[in-house]
């Protein structure tokens, strides 16, 4: 898909994950009704009669998108320019008159009142636009650059733009680069080169909901008592991506791609299961 633009490649992204289509019969079918995924898709099921599960999924989905477009409609304008000054008023409302910045009681209130669950993929996203370094904590640095990047200077500002920040995680480009530095960000040490089992498997959900077909037997896997004291490279971490968006069903996988070893291992463990 390298000569697609990003929004062709969405296009396609999410043809596949409603179809299981391979990439291939994607672009063809795209192509053919002008990039138009609502129609590409329809006629998809029409000549293949898979009118079942994941026809009905696909007529749910099309009708949150919808709903989504209606809120689009209805959404405030993007600020253009926003008061450094009310930014940091708001982070000192949070801000530890010790340490002088956000601890993790701060940060706690601080999502709270924005509307997000700590342990939401929402907080992540907020940290990846601040660059913080530190699970749990916020510096003025931080928090005031990443407000102002975002154009926030109020938890109103927030609250309507939150949604938004996480719609632009369909974009391939944008995903890979958030999930690369949620893998940093997670890291206990920084020096360490790899992630903990239990926090990479607290994570995967999060990051992966919606995108990948084999999570839950992903994650089962990760949970063996022969895998729990196994941790997570940066290449594997990163290589999940794309083989959560190309590989659907052990069918799917090619024993001769350069999977890492962890994959290889997960897809004979499925097989075993079958």
């Amino acid at each position: 898909m390298s000569n697609l633009s990003n929004d062709e490649r969405n296009k396609v992204n999410r043809f596949t994950s409603i179809t299981n289509a391979s990439e291939k019969r994607a672009i063809n079918m795209l192509k053919t009704y002008s990039w138009n995924v609502d129609r590409a898709i329809d006629e998809f099921f029409n000549q293949t009669e898979k009118k079942s599960t994941s026809f009905n999924e696909y007529q749910k989905q099309r009708k949150n998108n919808l709903e989504r477009q209606k809120q689009l409609k209805n959404q405030k304008p993007k600020k253009t320019w926003v008061d450094r000054n009310k930014i940091e008023v708001l982070f000192n409302k949070y801000k530890d008159k010790e340490t002088g910045q956000i601890e993790y009681d701060g940060v706690e209130k601080f999502l709270t009142e924005c509307g997000v669950d700590l342990m939401a993929v929402e907080s992540l996203i907020l940290s990846w636009h601040m660059n913080a370094q530190i699970m749990g904590a916020y510096s003025k640095k931080e928090f005031c650059d990443g407000l102002f990047k975002i154009k926030c200077e109020n938890l109103e500002d927030l609250k309507d733009r939150i949604p938004f920040l996480k719609d632009e995680l369909a974009d391939k480009a944008t995903f890979e680069d958030f999930n690369s530095y949620v893998f940093t960000f997670a890291k206990e040490d920084p020096n360490h080169r790899v992630l903990d089992n239990t926090i990479a498997v607290a994570l995967w959900p999060l990051l992966y909901q919606d995108k990948f077909k084999l999570l839950d037997k992903w994650l089962e896997f990760w949970k063996l008592e022969e895998n729990k004291k196994k941790t997570v490279s940066e290449d594997l971490w990163t290589t999940l991506v794309e083989f959560s968006r190309t590989i659907k069903s052990v069918e799917d996988y090619d024993p001769m791609e350069a999977w890492p070893v962890m994959i290889d291992e997960f897809i004979e463990w499925l097989e075993e299961q079958n």
